[in-house]
C-alpha cells in the first residue's frame, strides 16, 4: 500500500516521459513500499534492462535498493512469479549489475549501524539490479489454465489444505 502512489509516478515517467515499453511496475510491500522495486517490460533489445534500472535510480535516487526487471508476461504484484524470473531467467555473473556509492533508501538499516534514517540518505550505499528477462528461446512455461487454479483454490478447504 506505502508505494502506490509512487508506483503511478515511477510508472508515469517510464512509460510517457522516456517512453520505455513497460507493462507495469511495482515497489514491493517487503521493502516498506520503497527498496525493492519490480518492472515488467517488453525487452525489445539487450540493454533495455538496464536503461530501466538507471531511470529508475536517476529519477529518484532514495528509492528501490533493488531493482528486479522481468518480461513483460511476469506479473510483478505475484512475489512467486517475480521469484520464478529471478530463479530460471538469471545468470548472475551475467545479469547482475552494482550501483555504488550512490544515495541510500532512507529506512535501510544496513546502511550504518549509527546513523539515523534522515542520515542514511546522505549515507554513500549501494544499489542492485537484476535483469531477471529471458535472454534467448525459452520452452514454454508449464501452467494449468487459470480457471484450474481458480477452482483448486476455491476448494482449498475441501481439500482439507487450509
Amino acid at each position: 500500500m506505502r508505494g502506490t502512489g509512487r508506483d503511478v509516478a515511477l510508472f508515469k515517467h517510464l512509460t510517457r516521459d522516456l517512453r520505455l515499453p513497460v507493462r507495469d511496475v511495482h515497489l514491493l510491500e517487503a521493502g516498506g513500499g520503497a527498496a525493492f522495486l519490480a518492472i515488467s517490460l517488453r525487452r525489445d533489445h539487450p540493454g533495455l534492462p538496464q536503461r530501466a534500472m538507471w531511470a529508475v535510480w536517476a529519477y529518484d535516487p532514495s528509492w528501490s535498493k533493488w531493482v528486479v526487471v522481468v518480461d513483460d508476461d511476469i506479473d510483478v504484484r505475484d512475489y512467486f512469479q517475480v521469484l520464478w524470473a529471478m530463479s530460471w531467467h538469471v545468470q548472475p555473473a551475467r545479469d547482475v549489475y552494482i550501483n555504488r556509492d550512490t544515495a541510500g533508501v532512507a529506512l535501510d538499516p544496513s546502511v550504518s549501524e549509527d546513523a539515523d534514517s534522515a542520515d542514511r540518505k546522505t549515507i554513500p550505499s549501494s544499489k542492485i539490479g537484476v535483469d531477471a528477462t529471458r535472454k534467448h528461446k525459452f520452452p514454454a512455461r508449464s501452467v494449468p489454465p487459470k480457471e484450474d487454479l481458480e477452482r483448486v483454490d476455491a476448494h482449498w478447504g475441501e481439500y482439507g489444505l487450509e
